[in-house]
């Protein structure tokens, strides 16, 4: 199981968050580039709750702790060139993850890989497409603000901080993003569960002072159906399109990704009646989405309906992801 669960923060935990008033940087009005430029020089040294807050691109660790659990921080991870790291489990998790945010994972064997089981080159680039997603459209000042936590593609759109945490156990890994622009700060943990699988604990803080909105998409990209075997991932994944199966079951909220049937060449039939499932906890009149061809790039936020924690267009098209009458 993958669960994922959108928790508390002085952010997510009310209908809005607070961000001091101050002139931002829009990236539609350059005059107010000036007022950009000495925010940089704003949260030099601050401490908020054990949360790293410098806003220089200086590389560094120490030891922290983060509710009441030693951490190792590494900080402005980002400025490094990227490096893997594993995460270890109790029971028979296996989570490889590279600081770029990539990742594979899965239970005892590559042969049930939860995201595709690939060499680590790929999963440096991966980041894109595989593991977390999160979009965030911030409003303030009658403003909107786009953002997109841990894509290196939009540098430079905001001044923030990247910084990476992991338990002295090793049984827990934390990306944390501070955009100092917005005075945000979005973080995500993975974790393992012996009964619920994988878990991805999400929070959004907020340190400023004035009342924003922020509407968010957030959840997992690339997920494989149960019992895709290992071979068919990485020379085959055409063929793994083919056979995916994918659907929601509106009551519980649970998403199923399974395949039609065994993949094989012999003319003989092979059921298959695993799944993988994903869920989330935490959000109240979520929307779901059952995969990326959902957020069509055609569509812009103002040619979206926004509700609370997900995302869906207006004028939803007809695809072969979208989510099945329970």
């Amino acid at each position: 199981m993958l669960p994922k669960d959108i928790v508390r923060g002085d952010a997510s935990s009310r209908p809005s968050a607070q961000v001091k008033g101050e002139t931002y940087r829009d990236r539609d009005d350059e005059m107010e580039s000036n007022c950009y430029n000495d925010k940089r020089s704003m949260y030099n040294s601050e401490q908020d709750m054990n949360t790293y807050t410098e806003s220089n691109n200086t590389v560094s660790g120490e030891f922290i702790d983060l509710a009441g659990e030693r951490f190792y921080a590494i900080h402005n991870m980002d400025k490094m060139a990227p490096f893997f790291i594993s995460v270890i489990s109790d029971s028979d998790h296996w989570l490889f993850i590279s600081s770029t945010g990539g990742l594979t994972a899965g239970r005892v064997s590559p042969e049930t890989a939860l995201f595709p089981y690939v060499t680590v080159d790929k999963i440096h680039d991966n980041a894109v497409h595989t593991g977390s997603k999160t979009l965030l459209r911030v409003t303030m000042n009658a403003k909107h603000y786009e953002w997109e936590p841990f894509n290196m593609e939009h540098d430079g759109l905001f001044l923030v901080n990247r910084h990476l945490y992991k338990n002295t156990l090793g049984n827990k890994l934390c990306f944390e993003e501070i955009n100092h622009d917005l005075q945000l700060v979005f973080r995500y943990t993975w974790a393992t569960s012996d009964s619920y699988g994988f878990i991805r604990q999400c929070e959004l803080q907020n340190l400023g002072e004035d009342i924003v909105s922020v509407d968010m998409v957030d959840g997992l990209q690339n997920i494989l159906p149960a019992g895709t075997p290992r071979f068919v991932q990485t020379n085959s994944s055409n063929l793994v399109d083919a056979y995916k199966w994918t659907e929601l079951d509106r009551n519980s909220g649970i998403a199923f990704f399974t395949l039609y049937s065994g993949i094989t060449d012999r003319a003989e039939p092979c059921e298959s009646l695993n799944a993988t499932t994903v869920f989330c906890l935490g959000l109240e009149q979520r929307q779901i989405l059952l995969c990326a061809e959902q957020l069509d790039t055609s569509f812009t936020w103002d040619d979206a309906e926004w509700l609370l924690g997900e995302w869906r267009p207006r004028f939803p098209r007809q695809a072969p992801c979208q989510p099945a009458d329970a």
